[in-house]
């Protein structure tokens, strides 16, 4: 984004913002992007992993006849906000990459996509999310 503020005389006013973003727009293109798709595979096991583990708990806690048991521990909650924000940031990445695969771009262009700023948007809301989820995993090296 390129924004510029005018004064009441039609002057630019000070200070003018200019925000560039960048979007890798080829996935899985040379090997080490396929080594990357293979990892991100593990981790989407690891995740249903993590999923099913705290699921079986919860069954444990209803079996014994005590299903709040489940809720009031401070890092049941902590696990269950780890694995939805894991969650979400799969489906977000699952989002960009079905974008980007669809929509391929080709490059010189005289025509301005909205892929790229759309591709950008879902990237960073992603990282945002993931950035959150790691101070949550930190947090729960403690437990």
């Amino acid at each position: 984004d390129l924004k510029f503020t005018f004064g009441q005389g039609g002057g630019l006013k000070r200070p003018h913002s200019l925000k560039i973003q960048s979007v890798p727009l080829e996935l899985y293109t040379r090997p080490i992007d396929l080594f990357r798709l293979t990892l991100e595979m593990v981790f989407i096991a690891i995740v249903g992993f993590q999923f099913g583990t705290e699921v079986n708990e919860l069954l444990e806690c209803i079996a014994k006849g005590r299903p709040l048991e489940y809720f009031l521990d401070f890092w049941n909650i902590l696990d269950i906000l780890n694995i939805a924000l894991f969650s979400v940031g799969i489906v977000w990445r699952v989002q960009y990459v079905s974008l980007v695969s669809a929509n391929p771009l080709e490059v010189p262009t005289d025509e301005y996509k909205l892929l790229i700023e759309e591709s950008a948007q879902l990237q960073g809301t992603q990282v945002s999310i993931n950035s959150f989820n790691i101070l949550i995993c930190i947090f729960r090296l403690f437990k």
